[in-house]
């Protein structure tokens, strides 16, 4: 056993197989090791596990960190709110805490989100993902 999980998770190495959406070109590209990538507790097996709690520590100083996310057509559904909590938590803890929301729904989840987390600034672009990129990242 490990103290600390070896693992690797590459989003972009099947980026080739989606040509729309290959690995982006940008001045300031994040590598790997600086993502935040949090697995999903309530969907994986044995919760408590070393893994699970030690990605979401890291993904909670990065977020505290960072003061800011950028959330990619994803809907914060209440099903998964024990997977966003933490992460939305730590942010609301920064000083001018931001969170970019791109998907075309963005606004309807900038109305429910900003009830629950009133200090953290929603900043919206209800376009696609491509849309968003083609335009040059606008709020990040």
């Amino acid at each position: 056993m490990r103290d600390t999980p070896d693992y690797i998770f590459d989003p972009d190495s099947i980026g080739h197989l989606f040509p729309e959406y290959g690995r982006p070109l940008l001045p300031d590209n994040k590598r790997l090791e600086h993502r935040v990538v949090a697995p999903i507790p309530d969907k994986a097996v044995g919760l408590q596990q070393a893994f699970i709690q030690g990605v979401y520590r890291e993904a909670v100083d990065r977020v505290k960190a960072a003061g800011q996310l950028v959330a990619i057509g994803y809907s914060f559904n209440s099903h998964d709110r024990a997977s966003y909590k933490p992460l939305l938590d730590a942010l609301a803890t920064c000083r001018n805490p931001k969170v970019i929301l791109v998907t075309p729904n963005a606004v309807e989840l900038r109305t429910r989100l900003a009830e629950e987390y009133p200090r953290i600034k929603w900043c919206v672009d209800p376009f696609p993902f491509r849309s968003w990129v083609l335009r040059g990242f606008p709020g990040a």
